[in-house]
Parts: structure tokens; sequence; C-alpha cells
């Protein structure tokens, strides 16, 4: 009986809801663990950048990283090259996602997955396709004569170069988002239009625009948050053309002074990450004054009919696509097979010596290929042990707890590190703006 009273005093004892299960040593394991990798980390991060002044000013290094005449020139920079950069993947983006969805083009499938190359190659190796395309040796443009002049500088090393790339990668952003409210617009309005004798460039401006408005916000903060937190291409073409960002600015900090200025580059971090947070914010106020499109699932649009025009609008469509996503592969491609620099390209001069020396011959290059994949497969198998759990304690069992570490976890996905030498030098901000279908993976 006595046993019995404790035990009973116990249960009392304990908060509703608790008990001392598998389900609950499981989830402070995954607790502790997104603790040490994720929160502790940032927090530190932080806590260096809101840190005083050697003579007692608060948020010293924060404020003197502000009034930096250096840092708001990258600011100023990184604000100008994401705006301008996100009009570009917004016109390419658009018009890609309005023909493929709205029209009754051929070889939609194949189309998209071009549109995709971007998405699916980092930003490095793009920039590097396009110095490749664009430079005086350029392998595709040098037999036609439109290369620059042989010893002239690339044209991508300054301030609309990098606009021009960044535009072109994270148009597959913006393209995914609006293509994804296009496709989830109701049909019986944009029938209705029709019904009522109105053209199809009337129901394009009165019907479909206003409806597709939030998926537009959701494409252009998408490519925005993502232009301002890209490192790869301001590193390889505003680096060179003397336009650094706030990214750029980071890297060069800490390969000029190392872990000393880790304080420095935190403020700098935090400004770009409250950089950030301004554009989502701003999408979120306008995409709430304009309001969410109609919900209508239902049966997919019928496409409009092209006539006669459908097979010069095919061509433009493929042309545009070939340009920013096909082309630049192939002067990079083909400047790997050229034996050297300056060596025009012919079937007889056609080699695959590089590859054999970089595959083959090349310790270092080998053993980053096996240090790559090691890491990829135990990045890969602790994140999915981590996440299984995690995911069924919040979604199947509903925890609370699990819900609030899984929006924890998520702060690494959001702030990404980049740096040299240590990994949690930095961090940019790259929060998915929309909730719904258009979310999708970020690379670069």
């Amino acid at each position: 009986m006595a046993e019995a009273a404790s035990a009973g005093v116990a249960l009392r004892l304990r908060p509703p809801g608790w008990s001392f299960s598998g389900e609950t040593v499981l989830l402070a394991f995954l607790a502790a663990y997104v603790g040490v990798i994720a929160v502790c980390p940032l927090a530190h991060h932080f806590v260096e950048a809101d840190a005083p002044s050697p003579s007692g000013e608060p948020l010293g290094v924060l404020l003197r990283q502000w009034r930096s005449v250096a840092t708001q020139r990258a600011l100023w920079n990184t604000i100008e090259a994401g705006l301008l950069s996100t009009f570009v993947s917004l016109l390419l983006g658009g018009a890609a996602a309005a023909v493929l969805t709205l029209a009754d083009v051929r070889a939609k499938a194949a189309l998209t997955f071009v549109l995709l190359l971007p998405l699916l190659i980092p930003p490095q190796i793009i920039a590097l396709a396009w110095i490749e395309l664009m430079g005086p040796s350029s392998p595709i443009l040098k037999p036609v004569g439109l290369a620059p002049e042989p010893g002239s500088t690339n044209p991508l090393y300054s301030r609309w170069g990098v606009i021009l790339v960044m535009g072109v990668e994270h148009s597959t952003l913006a393209f995914l988002a609006i293509r994804a409210g296009l496709r989830g617009l109701p049909r019986d309005l944009v029938e209705a239009a029709r019904l009522g004798g109105a053209g199809p460039g009337r129901v394009v401006r009165s019907v479909i625009l206003p409806l597709a408005w939030p998926s537009l916000l959701a494409g252009a903060a998408l490519a925005f948050v993502s232009s301002i937190g890209n490192f790869g291409i301001p590193a390889l073409l505003g680096i060179p053309g003397r336009y650094p960002v706030l990214t750029t600015l980071i890297y060069q900090r800490l390969q000029g002074f190392g872990p000393r200025v880790l304080g420095e580059v935190a403020a700098i971090a935090l400004i770009l990450a409250a950089l950030a947070a301004v554009g989502l914010i701003v999408r979120a106020v306008l995409a709430r004054r304009a309001g969410g499109a109609a919900e209508g699932a239902g049966p997919r649009l019928e496409p409009f009919r092209l006539g006669p025009w459908r097979p010069l609008i095919e061509a433009g469509l493929w042309a545009v696509v070939a340009a920013i996503a096909v082309l630049p592969l192939l002067a990079l491609v083909a400047g790997s097979l050229a034996p050297a620099l300056g060596v025009p390209l012919r079937p007889e001069t056609a080699t695959l010596a590089h590859y054999r020396f970089v595959l083959l011959e090349q310790e270092a290059t080998m053993r980053a290929f096996r240090n790559s994949f090691v890491l990829a497969a135990a990045a890969a198998f602790v994140s999915a042990t981590v996440a299984a759990p995690l995911a069924y304690l919040s979604v199947m069992r509903k925890r609370r707890l699990a819900r609030a570490v899984d929006a924890l976890a998520d702060g690494p996905t959001r702030c990404r590190g980049r740096c040299s030498p240590s990994p949690s030098s930095w961090c940019s901000c790259r929060r998915c703006p929309s909730s719904g279908s258009a979310c999708t993976a970020l690379s670069g």
C-alpha cells in the first residue's frame, strides 16, 4: 500500500502528458543534438556580433561595422545586385512559367528540365561556365567572331556581370514559384472570362495576373534572398571586377585576418540576415494587401491555343533556354576538351588528357573525391537518422517539444555557412518565403 501511495504521489507530481517512455528519451536526445549542432553555434555567433566595443559601448562591434565605409559600400552593392538580379529572374522565370503553363507549347517536360539546370549546378560552376562562354578565348563565341578582343578583360567581371549571372541562376526559383501559382488557378474564373468574350490578353491582364500576384511575390522574395546570400558568383565575378558585396566582404575579412575577426564578420552576417528578413517582411505585407489567390483546385486550365504562332514562340523559347542554360555548360565542356588555352577546339585537337590527369593522376583531386563522397554519405546517414524520428514525433505524435525542436533544426538550412577557417563563421538567411507548393530546395 505504501508503495502504491508513493507511486500515486509521483504521478500527480508529473506534468500532464509526461511519461518516462522511450519517446521521451528519444525526444530529449534529439533536442540535445539539435541544441549542440544548430542552436549553440548560432547563439555564439550573435553574442560575438553584439559584443560591446573595447571602450564599453553597447553593441560596439555591430555599430562599428555598420559605420564602416567598406560595409556600407558592400551593403549598397548587395541591395543593388539583389534587386536588379531579381528583376532579371522574374523576367526570365515568369515568362517561361507563363508560356509553359498557359500556352499549348510542345515538349514541356524537356523545356522544364533544361530550365532547371541552373538549380542543379553549384553557383561557382555556373559562374565558371559563363566566364568560359563570354571570355576572349570562348570556344563558342570566338569561332563566330563574337568573342571579346584577345587580351581584353572578360565583360562579366563587373556589376552587370554579377547581376546577369545571378539573375539567370535564380530565374529557376522564380519559375518554380510562379509556375506553382499558375497551376493552382481556379479554372471557373478563367472559363467565365472566356465565355464572356475576353481574348487571351484580356484574360491574362484581368484574371490571371491578379490571382497570380502572390506567387509572383513569392518568386521575387525567393530570388532576392538567394541573391543577397549568394557567394560563388560575386566571388568569381565581383572580386575581379571590384564589386564587393556582403558575402565576399566576409570572405575577404576572414582570408586576410583569420579567426581574430570572427566578431566583425558575425556583425556583417547579422546585417545580411536583417536584410533578408526585411525582404521577406516586405513580401509578406504586399502579399497580405494583394490577398491570396483564390483556392481552386479542380481541373487545370485549358491552355491557350497559339495557332500559327506556336512554332515561332517555341523556337524563341528554345533559343532563350539554350542561351542561358545550355551554351555556358557547352563552353565549359569545350574548354575542358581543348589541349591548351587559346587553341581552337576541333576534332583533331580535342583531348581527354585533362580528365585523365584530374581523375587518375592528381592525388589531391582523387583525395577530394573520396572525402566528398564519404562526407556526403555520412551527412546523409546522420541527417536521415535524426530527421526520421523527429518527423514522426512532430507530425504523427504531435509532440509540442518535437515541433519546437524541428523549428530550431531548420536554422542551418536558413543560415548556411560558407567561410574559412571556421565552418560557423557566418551565415546568410535562406528562408523559403512560400509555404505552399512553390517552396523548393535551395542550392548554391
